[in-house]
């Protein structure tokens, strides 16, 4: 009788063994990701392209890779983005790419990859923050988690990382919290400084259509400078070697190259980094995915293929040159009395554009103003040493002194080049408003504020 009592016990014992091991094993895989629960938005599972499974990480010989486009600013970013977003289902049902943002501005929200852009703001603010309870990090997170069992590769693409994202300890732990199981690769633009400038001026000092509306010093409006002193102070900076220590803040960007910024704040903390050179032959969005993401081989023999036919795809993009001049003249005309600010600025600035169309007048260059011969030496001198700088860290060696000579004397041809188009020129508005035409056009507009105030 006791032998049959302690045999029951044992087959007790061992039924609750196998209960429990059952049950830990249960929520060990629901823990894994193992289920048909989706981690996002609930209609991502079942939209999914069929053709990508999922499977254990831990049975992977591989993990995934995470694509991390950091910009910066005025390296192409919304021209990939844009390239991205139209590419998104094929990318992802070719080769397990799954691109989650930034979305392209022109196209619509969701994604042919039926993804949605991850809030980029709020991202950026709960990592400086280290609080990963926003918007912008849980979103990803799911998303990526979602991905990550189902052994699919994300890119996600935000300038505001190279010049936003804060410099300290507690913002790069936060950041690598969301990497455990990826392969992180990091991709930084790169643009000639020389050409990067201009556009960063244009980027720096355009301003909310809100405070373009106020003349200067009229709640809170502000003066556009001209690019030539703004070009000036970027460079003392650089020469003085009077740079913050965190060049990637929009603040404390002033002399800086934010591609080289972006490098040395990423450099110490992952050790996978990629440079996308704008200047290279091929299209931007071609050399991204042919080059930068691994094993993204359907979709880019598409894009050469469909390249080798189409001389335009290898161009590189053309970049429209802007500038202030319709405001710069507006202010200065304010300054020098002919108007008032009671008519309102916008209004003035729209007549302004017009008349600088009707005139012609932005294609004579006595009324331009250009960097003078010594600033230009200055610009060149600096965008070499960037150059050099770039083939160095790209390359994990030093330049000899032929290829610093090549180097100089192609920096030099590319930028004459682009000078003879007058990019880095723009109108003078003192030297317009000693034209009697431009004179004249704003006495009129003087002389009866009430009549230019009514078409706003």
């Amino acid at each position: 009788m006791k032998i049959k009592v302690e045999r029951l016990l044992i087959s007790i014992f061992a039924i609750a063994i196998g209960t429990i091991w059952k049950c830990h094993t249960l929520i060990s895989n629901e823990k894994e990701g193992i289920t048909t629960n989706d981690t996002g938005t609930g209609s991502h599972l079942n939209n999914s392209p069929s053709n990508n499974k999922i499977s254990k990480i831990s049975e992977s010989s591989t993990k995934p890779n995470f694509i991390l486009h950091i910009g910066p600013p005025k390296t192409a970013t919304t021209y990939i983005q844009c390239g991205l977003h139209k590419l998104s289902k094929a990318l992802a049902n070719d080769d397990s790419y799954y691109f989650v943002g930034k979305n392209c501005p022109q196209y619509k929200a969701k994604m042919d990859n039926n993804e949605t852009s991850v809030p980029g703001h709020f991202l950026l603010m709960g990592l400086n923050d280290a609080n990963p309870y926003n918007r912008g990090y849980e979103k990803l997170k799911a998303r990526m988690d979602y991905h990550r069992v189902r052994g699919n590769n994300i890119i996600y693409s935000n300038e505001a990382f190279a010049n936003h994202l804060k410099d300290q300890n507690s913002t790069w732990a936060c950041l690598q919290t969301l990497f455990p199981g990826w392969n992180v690769r990091v991709v930084i633009g790169y643009r000639h400084y020389f050409d990067w400038i201009r556009s960063f001026y244009y980027q720096t000092h355009k301003q909310n259509a809100n405070l373009d509306k106020k003349w200067p010093n009229h709640d809170r409006g502000k003066y556009h400078p001209s690019f030539v002193s703004f070009l000036d102070y970027h460079l003392q900076r650089k020469e003085s070697g009077n740079l913050s220590i965190d060049g990637g803040l929009q603040n404390d960007a002033f002399g800086h190259h934010l591609t080289i910024t972006a490098y040395r704040k990423f450099s110490p903390h992952f050790h996978n980094i990629k440079f996308l050179n704008l200047h290279d032959d091929e299209d931007m969005v071609t050399d991204f995915v042919c080059r930068i993401l691994p094993d993204a081989n359907n979709t880019c023999r598409r894009l050469r293929t469909a390249a080798s036919g189409d001389k335009r795809a290898h161009s590189s993009e053309k970049r429209t040159s802007q500038s202030f001049d319709a405001f710069r003249i507006a202010e200065t005309a304010l300054d020098k009395g002919y108007i008032s600010y009671h008519i309102p600025k916008e209004v003035v600035v729209k007549k302004v554009k017009q008349k600088i169309k009707d005139t012609g007048v932005k294609s004579r260059k006595e009324f331009w103003i250009c960097p003078s011969p010594s600033l230009v030496a200055r610009l060149l001198k600096v965008s070499i040493e960037f150059e050099n700088e770039m083939y160095e860290i790209s390359t994990g060696g030093t330049l000899s002194l032929s290829e610093k000579e090549k180097i100089e004397s192609s920096h030099e041809k590319l930028y004459r080049e682009i000078e003879a188009s007058g990019r880095f020129c723009d109108l003078d508005p003192e030297l317009i408003l000693k034209n009697e035409t431009w004179v004249n056009f704003f006495t009129e507009i003087g002389k009866n504020p009430a009549a230019f105030s009514a078409e706003k």
